[in-house]
């Protein structure tokens, strides 16, 4: 009996948006029964419906139906995938790519938008965030308030032209008045609108003020 290596691989998969993701893949004989999982595997990721039937799997080309069956046996056991029926009727089976809730929430949010992380509803009675995002193209912050903070990233990013980040957001009952104030201090250092010339120093300022407000629990960075 050869001995059953282990080997951690890295595979790109358009389900996580092509980020290299690494995964832990047991296998035994040598290398290549390895690379014929990886290929069989991503051959799964890479079809839209992001599931094979053995006959798309015997028609994967460059691997022996030897090495197949056994890399789609490895797999199966090794939880990246999971044989399902296609057909109740006549027991035809296919083999779909095994995914958490949790990433397929992710793939579909990023899917929807880039700023799918954010918070959409305040938690707050008045509903409110305090928001400072960076602008990507000029590094210039916009300072504002809204009620739906991954809408309103959204809304920014299309209308000023730039990808944004998030430098630091507060959700608080009192957002009308903090805005105000968070104004009334940068003020010497607004450009036009809400926008504004800003350091890291500033945002550190504005984090510690933040704290000051409330519990960390409702602060976003």
């Amino acid at each position: 009996m050869e001995e059953i290596q282990h080997a951690i691989v890295r595979y790109s998969s358009i389900y996580s948006l092509n980020r290299l993701e690494e995964g832990l893949i047991h296998y035994a004989y040598d290398s290549s029964l390895s690379k014929c999982a990886i290929a069989l595997m991503d051959a799964i990721v890479l079809n839209p419906r992001q599931l094979m039937t053995r006959s798309e799997i015997e028609n994967l080309s460059g691997w022996g139906s030897h090495s197949k069956n056994s890399a789609k046996k490895l797999l199966v056991a090794g939880g990246y995938i999971k044989s399902i029926y296609l057909n109740k009727a006549n027991s035809t089976k296919g083999w779909q790519l095994i995914k958490t809730h949790r990433q397929k929430d992710e793939i579909h949010n990023q899917q929807k938008s880039p700023y799918w992380y954010l918070p959409s509803n305040s938690e707050k009675r008045n509903k409110g965030f305090v928001y400072v995002f960076r602008r990507i193209r000029d590094g210039l912050y916009k300072i504002g308030i809204t009620d739906d903070l991954r809408k309103r990233a959204s809304q920014v990013a299309n209308r000023c032209g730039s990808h944004l980040e998030l430098a630091i957001a507060l959700d608080s009952d009192e957002f009308n008045v903090i805005e105000v104030e968070l104004h009334d201090c940068f003020e010497h250092k607004r450009t036009v609108g809400e926008w504004f010339v800003l350091d890291t120093s500033d945002i550190i300022r504005i984090d510690n003020f933040f704290k000051e407000l409330t519990e960390d629990g409702d602060i976003w960075q």
